[in-house]
């Protein structure tokens, strides 16, 4: 089975990361949108550390809080996964600031 991880961010680089190393399975891909107003070079730099299948999506919006630009971000992200070679079972969407309550295997 092969999970797509799609995550809207827009603060808090070090808990992506947690996030990232928590969720992360060989047979995973994070497909990580952060927010056009910021800067996404911590983020890379953090995130090019690990061992993850972690890919930034190239077409960033404005992600302000109820507007159609979170609606925007997370079709970019389905874009990328659909463009993608490997065929993802499922896909799940969260925001930077979520954690996972279940262990890695439960949510397999």
């Amino acid at each position: 089975m092969h999970l797509a991880y799609i995550i809207l961010t827009h603060k808090f680089p070090s808990h992506l990361l947690r996030m990232v190393e928590k969720l992360n399975h060989r047979d995973d891909a994070f497909f990580i949108h952060v927010d056009s107003k910021i800067d996404q070079k911590t983020f890379i730099d953090l995130l090019i550390k690990t061992d993850a299948n972690v890919n930034f999506v190239k077409a960033r919006e404005n992600g302000r809080w109820g507007d159609i630009g979170i609606v925007k971000a997370t079709i970019n992200c389905i874009t990328e996964i659909a463009q993608s070679p490997i065929p993802y079972d499922h896909i799940i969407l969260l925001s930077g600031q979520d954690y996972p309550i279940k262990p890695l295997e439960v949510i397999r």
